[in-house]
């Protein structure tokens, strides 16, 4: 399916389908894009800034191919016409021509459809254990607040995104997992990362996930 969207574009911030990011839009040309999105179907995509972005930010710089779509839940509109508002992601999309760059730019944009694993798959049941008990031993060590239960209660595909999310990561990894549609392979890549870093974290260290 091909659709036009408006596009935020950030420097650091990869939405991922089922995901919930907060944002404060304070730019002109985002407040904008805003209001026209809440006078419509409430969506707009979020794209990731190429590096070497930064003499072009006030126009439109180059952007990675896939992003994702989001729908604005709740709102906060400010009185000097800024907003806060909390951004759901709905799904990938790969980025096509331009179709306008002011006020804010807009692309040609494909949905892009998530490869979920089976219902039942052990492999993604053994994979999802390994990503929350590493996730949740190092919010534990962060928090020096011990142990917390396994499970989330969401879709496999889901919790995968939410943690994706909230990675402290390298822009560019991040974007390499959004990038590789298979969820399950996602979920892999994450539980490794984390797996990489939970030593230093346990250790008392500074951990660092890259």
């Amino acid at each position: 399916m091909n659709d036009v969207l408006g596009v935020f574009a950030l420097p650091r911030v990869v939405l991922f389908p089922g995901a919930t990011l907060p944002l404060h839009v304070f730019e002109p040309r985002y407040r904008n894009l805003v209001r026209d999105a809440l006078e419509g179907e409430r969506r707009f995509a979020l794209a990731l800034l190429k590096p070497g972005f930064e003499p072009y930010y006030e126009g439109t710089p180059e952007i990675y191919p896939i992003g994702c779509a989001g729908r604005i839940e709740d709102v906060v509109p400010l009185p000097d016409g800024r907003f806060l508002l909390t951004l759901t992601g709905t799904s990938r999309v790969e980025f096509g021509s331009m179709t306008s760059r002011a006020p804010y730019r807009r692309h040609e944009v494909r949905y892009l459809e998530e490869q979920e694993p089976e219902k039942g798959s052990r492999a993604a049941e053994t994979t999802l254990l390994r990503l929350l008990s590493a996730h949740q031993q190092i919010v534990s060590a962060l928090s020096g607040r011990g142990t917390v239960p396994l499970g989330t209660g969401l879709p496999f595909a889901e919790t995968v995104n939410r943690i994706a999310l909230a990675l402290d990561i390298e822009p560019s990894v991040k974007y390499g997992l959004l990038e590789n549609g298979d969820v399950h392979a996602r979920a892999e890549r994450i539980a490794e990362l984390l797996e990489s870093a939970l030593p230093g974290y346990l250790g008392g260290e500074d951990g660092a996930i890259n």
